[in-house]
């Protein structure tokens, strides 16, 4: 039975809904999230899907009815669970929206745009489909702006991994392409020692969690020198599916950083419930600096 949860306390960083047992470690693990939790992915993905409704239009502006920036999200993520990936073959996307133009439900469409593709089809619809998804995937690829107060909230998560050497690690988890995603860690962090473990995969899950969390006690045992260092992994993100959940099945304290692209989510269950809801990044290294304070009291 997972504890209670507490909810943002506007700047109040009291550990009050994450059980004792789980303050009592060595070393914390922070597995956090890339897109929408470090820097903006979700306005480069407009900006690109309003692209591609534009390409759509110019490609054949009689036909009716023109399609809402809402229809091509929710295709986007209908295909993302059907695929289980966040970055598929975006030719899918584009010949789910002509088809839907020329009158099938959006389930319709989304199944006749599978087929095709699954039979190779080189029709003028796929053709069309091809270029507009190349364009599309360009327009993904930009380089995002980090949020506001991260880069400031990672350089303070630094200072205490200095200050409690060899008991504090930072993971990067992220979902996606790699080839999207490794070039935003280049560019905003260089060879700046931010991060101790880089991880990109394609969909989050409890696997890839533990994974993190295997990595991560390398890490803090190779700064530690010790091989039996206890550690709690901590899960940090924007989404209740990719991150919150699967960090309570594996036992994870989670903190709910809620974003642009999905909003505020609604808690179905037990399970999707966060250890803390927070405003914004700025909140994470006073949360855990006061874990790593407390369990300094633990031990004294």
């Amino acid at each position: 039975m997972r504890s209670s949860h507490l909810t943002d306390n506007s700047g109040d960083h009291q550990l009050e809904g994450i059980d004792g047992d789980r303050l009592n470690h060595k070393g914390l693990i922070l597995a956090i999230d890339g897109d929408n939790t470090l820097w903006d992915t979700n306005t480069i993905f407009e900006e690109a899907q309003n692209r591609l409704l534009v390409l759509l239009r110019t490609a054949d502006p009689s036909s009716m009815p023109q399609l809402a920036i809402e229809q091509l999200q929710e295709l986007d993520r209908t295909l993302i669970r059907k695929t289980g990936r966040q970055e598929y073959d975006f030719r899918t996307l584009v010949l789910a929206l002509i088809r839907i133009r020329s009158g099938m439900t959006a389930r319709q469409a989304v199944r006749s745009a599978l087929s095709e593709l699954r039979q190779r089809r080189r029709t003028a619809d796929v053709r069309l489909a091809t270029e507009i998804a190349q364009e599309f995937r360009l327009g993904l690829y930009r380089i995002p702006p980090l949020l506001p107060s991260v880069k400031q909230s990672l350089d303070e998560l630094v200072r205490l991994k200095a200050r409690y050497k060899g008991r504090l690690v930072l993971v990067l988890l992220s979902e996606g392409d790699e080839t999207r995603i490794r070039p935003i860690v280049q560019h905003h962090f260089g060879e700046r020692r931010v991060f101790d473990v880089l991880k990109i995969v394609e969909r989050k899950s409890e696997d890839t969690l533990r994974d993190a969390q295997t990595q991560g006690a390398k890490a803090l045992e190779s700064e530690s020198g010790c091989s039996q260092t206890q550690y709690q992994l901590v899960v940090i993100g924007d989404s209740i599916d990719s991150d919150i959940t699967p960090g309570n099945l594996v036992g994870a304290v989670t903190m709910y950083i809620p974003g642009a692209y999905k909003g505020v989510e609604m808690i179905k269950s037990n399970e999707q419930r966060p250890d803390r809801t927070l405003s914004g990044f700025h909140e994470v290294p006073g949360l855990v600096g006061d874990m790593m304070a407390s369990n300094n009291e633990l031990e004294s």
